[in-house]
């Protein structure tokens, strides 16, 4: 392949707004007619000088229970286990093998979904999903949560 031979790939410049009738985003510019919406930029969780949603809802209780972002557990398929070389039949899977493998840091939890195929006779000892139960034990693995 060559330079030249290469397809050129079309992109579609964006439609410029607020530059006259023929520009075809003239005089209102999309934005409609009257009212704060057409004049500036809110945010969208603006409730025209009301006080935030977030801010009528009671707080919960405990230290750190209110913060935005929650830690969620790390996913791993049971395609992911199957495809491992260093796990073999008869492995019992749990957050200790995790944090050997380096999949997850100190505090992290693990949950197994079952996406995908397994072979390979194992015990879980970790959260796990319905489906990934079935396909453990299908495979005449072990389930100990």
């Amino acid at each position: 392949m060559k330079l030249h031979e290469l397809v050129a790939i079309a992109q579609k410049k964006a439609k410029r707004i607020g530059r006259g009738w023929g520009s075809g985003k003239g005089k209102y510019a999309g934005r409609g007619n009257k009212g704060q919406k057409s004049r500036e930029k809110i945010k969208w969780l603006f409730e025209g000088g009301q006080a935030k949603i977030n801010q009528h809802l009671p707080m919960l209780r405990g230290k750190g229970k209110n913060k935005v972002i929650f830690a969620k557990p790390e996913i791993v398929n049971v395609e992911d286990l199957e495809s491992l070389s260093m796990i073999k039949d008869g492995t019992t899977v749990d957050r200790e093998l995790f944090l050997k493998l380096g999949i997850i840091e100190n505090n992290q939890e693990v949950k197994l979904l079952g996406k995908g195929k397994l072979t390979k006779k194992l015990i879980i000892k970790i959260k796990a999903s319905k489906q990934a139960v079935e396909k453990v034990q299908k495979a005449s693995g072990e389930y100990q949560p």
